[in-house]
């Protein structure tokens, strides 16, 4: 069974998740970021002997995202299967989220021979079918834990396999705690990636996958190396005064520094601050694109066809997500709707009015298939206390 690429990461970003490419057009590495590269060399040369795994810990927008990509690509062109998932705040709380993901990406024929009280268990966290009448909770649980660490070992048989998680602390419980068994328990090479934010800045959230080898702390970027990935993402060669404040700007932060090198090839004022950088992203949009944006950043997994659903009769929905993504707020891929950061997106989801934010989630909420995330949205619908919305989680 040949390996597959893993196809970027599954959302699209002028930083991460993609080939980098400077202003000449030629691909660049990561700037500033060696010992961190080597760190994965070494993790890689590991995995091909047995199980491993790697944890990047740092703030939002230290380059974690970026580093966890250059891993899927350096592994990728090595022939390792690579699987990856990036959940997003919106969708912590709905349940196999993460691993729905995740199987996705492996091929179909991964679980056919399970046993068939895993398969069932496998099937019915999939698909968010009803639990059989005759088996105990515990019984399902350890039925599903069995079937993912047998997925993953029978896709390793065929080669090594990288489990690759950004933003970690957003990874749903449930899925959380399948992987880390898996990541405990696994016979093979197969190996397990994550990058979160530290627990002061994600006090909630799964902390690991499993007992991590190495947690490589991602620290800011030096002032040297922040003019330099500047210079190289720029589309034009930029002022002193320009690349300056950057520096003082970004803080180290590659995201920070990349997005205003971005506003100033746009020929667009530098923003002072982070809050003031996001909001410039959604100030440059007309109201039709802030409003579909809106939207997107209230559903869990916000997809071209939901957003037409929802707002199809008011808005032109396919425009202003081209416009959108002409901004660079967000990249349309496979009639999935990926904002550039989880910045962006929290910034879009808190910019609503309260009102406006409610009226999202209900609407989100009639468009809902899954019970589970029907219900999430009911919930952040409601002004107070709700017997109907009680029910319903």
């Amino acid at each position: 069974m040949p390996a597959v690429a893993h196809r970027g990461f599954p959302y699209h970003s002028s930083v991460v998740g993609r080939e980098v490419r400077g202003r000449d057009g030629e691909a660049v590495e990561l700037v500033g970021r060696r010992a961190e590269l080597e760190d994965q060399r070494r993790f890689l040369d590991r995995l091909g002997e047995g199980p491993v795994a790697l944890g990047l810990l740092g703030p939002p927008g230290i380059g974690k995202t970026e580093l966890l990509s250059a891993l899927a690509d350096a592994a990728s062109t090595r022939g390792i299967r690579v699987v990856a998932a990036r959940p997003a705040e919106t969708e912590a709380r709905v349940a196999h989220a993460g691993l729905r993901d995740l199987l996705v990406q492996l091929p179909v024929d991964a679980a056919t021979d399970l046993p068939d009280p895993q398969a069932a268990a496998l099937k019915i966290a999939v698909a968010d079918e009803p639990m059989p009448g005759d088996a105990t909770g515990e019984t399902r649980a350890l039925a599903l834990r069995a079937a993912v660490l047998g997925v993953f070992e029978r896709v390793a048989r065929h080669g090594p396999v990288l489990v690759v998680v950004d933003d970690l602390h957003w990874l749903d419980p449930s899925t959380a705690d399948l992987l880390s068994y898996a990541a405990r328990r696994v016979q093979g090479p197969v190996g397990f990636a994550f990058a979160r934010r530290p627990t002061d800045l994600a006090p909630d959230g799964p902390r690991d996958l499993g007992d991590p080898g190495v947690v490589v702390d991602v620290a800011g970027m030096d002032d040297d190396a922040v003019r330099a990935l500047v210079r190289q993402r720029s589309e034009r060669a930029l002022d002193r005064s320009e690349v300056e404040h950057i520096v003082g700007v970004a803080a180290g932060n590659a995201f920070v520094a990349v997005e205003l090198a971005s506003a100033a090839d746009r020929g667009q004022d530098l923003p002072d601050s982070l809050d003031a950088l996001a909001s410039a992203r959604l100030s440059a949009l007309d109201g039709d694109s802030i409003e579909v944006l809106r939207v997107a950043s209230a559903a869990a997994s916000p997809t071209v066809a939901l957003l037409r659903g929802v707002l199809g009769d008011e808005v032109d929905v396919d425009r202003a997500l081209s416009e959108a993504e002409a901004s660079g707020a967000v990249g349309l891929s496979g009639g999935l709707v990926r904002f550039v950061h989880p910045i962006v997106r929290h910034a879009t989801y808190v910019s609503m009015p309260a009102a406006r934010r409610r009226s999202a989630h209900r609407r989100l909420a009639d468009a809902c298939r899954r019970p589970e995330e029907r219900a999430r949205h009911l919930a952040l619908a409601a002004i107070g206390p709700d017997p109907a919305v009680a029910a319903a989680l």
